[in-house]
């Protein structure tokens, strides 16, 4: 058929090829973010250096497949010669099975689903056969210390966070043993990669300084669809979040760089107050808990640790102002989580989808 076929040869691109990813929406609606394609391998050793995926093993997918960590993972996975398992939606009950079913070596997820895998207790987790389990590579938002501590204790020394984005790409990786030390960390840079933490005229912090986090390397995004791109000082660009180094290297979050509040003249980022109440044991019996801004009467930021409960059904409205609203803790209650769950449910009882397994690579199982 091909000897055949009388149609001219089609001709060699006249410009690499790229692919377009969608951002997480952390700051508003997702952007379309281009990306080119890389060459060389400095991209799956970066990860290989921190990361012991291995080839011809069976991994799953529980990411996103349209957001950076789930295609890239897999690509890579695939790669590797891996089997790859890949659901319609993640459900922890299920992903538990899979686990079993499919003797998984490795995970993809964020930290949302590694709380809900959690949440099925140590008698549903201990029931289960996890021994081929080495890592469950967790990225896409912060993964609090508290958490990787109960994963640790659940599961074994096998989580592994990456920090970086859509748009800078890897930053850094935290390994089980960083997470240990320093809980609540991202870990170290890696390979090929520059993290620099600078204040707001563009100038380096000094060690231990909370600082606006630039990140620079040959794998930076090439621009929104849209025409936007991020902020670039010398080379470097902005991940749009704020951070500090341990003495050991180690990078911290402690907020987005908007999160910001003015106090009596001093910088606060919330996120090193809302990783602390979500350590109590309060806040880990409701894991639904968020922080958010209360007006002040005055134009100066005020604290707020009693939380402000909505009524079930209640829309929030955040304000977006980073000067004259203070960070307050808001708590949803029990009643109202339950009734927004119950819409979904019902909602999502609504469509029907075709079978939700799918496997793609060499399967022998």
């Amino acid at each position: 058929m091909i000897a055949a076929e009388t149609a001219p040869k089609v001709g060699k691109p006249a410009r690499r090829g790229g692919i377009v990813m969608l951002t997480s929406g952390t700051t508003g609606t997702p952007k379309g973010a281009r990306r080119v394609e890389p060459r060389g391998l400095l991209v799956p050793g970066m990860l290989l250096d921190r990361i012991p995926f291995r080839s011809r093993e069976v991994a799953l997918n529980c990411a996103p497949m349209f957001h950076a960590t789930g295609f890239a993972l897999t690509v890579l996975l695939l790669g590797l010669g891996n089997t790859v398992v890949l659901r319609r939606r993640f459900d922890p009950e299920q992903t538990l099975e899979d686990f079993e079913r499919y003797g998984a070596a490795s995970a993809i997820m964020v930290p949302t689903m590694l709380q809900r895998l959690l949440a099925l207790g140590p008698d549903e987790i201990s029931a289960r056969d996890l021994s081929a389990l080495r890592v469950v590579f967790c990225a896409g938002s912060q993964l609090s210390g508290e958490l990787s501590g109960r994963a640790a204790d659940l599961l074994g020394d096998v989580v592994y966070n990456l920090y970086g984005s859509t748009e800078v790409s890897v930053a850094t990786i935290a390994t089980p043993q960083d997470m240990r030390q320093a809980p609540g960390c991202v870990g170290r840079t890696v390979l090929g990669t520059t993290v620099r933490l600078l204040d707001d005229v563009g100038h380096e912090v000094a060690p231990g300084e909370v600082g606006r986090i630039f990140v620079g390397g040959f794998t930076a995004f090439d621009g929104y669809t849209g025409g936007e791109t991020k902020e670039v000082i010398d080379g470097l660009m902005s991940s749009g979040d704020v951070g500090h180094f341990d003495s050991a290297g180690r990078l911290f979050i402690d907020g987005r760089d908007d999160e910001m509040i003015v106090s009596g003249g001093e910088n606060v980022f919330p996120g090193r107050s809302k990783s602390c109440s979500s350590a109590t044991p309060t806040s880990m019996t409701r894991p639904q808990s968020a922080f958010l801004t209360m007006p002040s009467a005055s134009g100066s930021a005020r604290s707020s640790s009693s939380p402000q409960v909505p009524k079930p059904r209640t829309r929030i409205s955040v304000s977006t102002s980073r000067t004259t609203w203070p960070a307050s803790r808001l708590r949803a209650t029990s009643s109202s989580w339950t009734s927004s769950r119950a819409t979904l449910r019902e909602r999502s009882s609504r469509r029907s989808s075709p079978s939700d397994e799918h496997c793609t690579g060499p399967v022998d199982r």
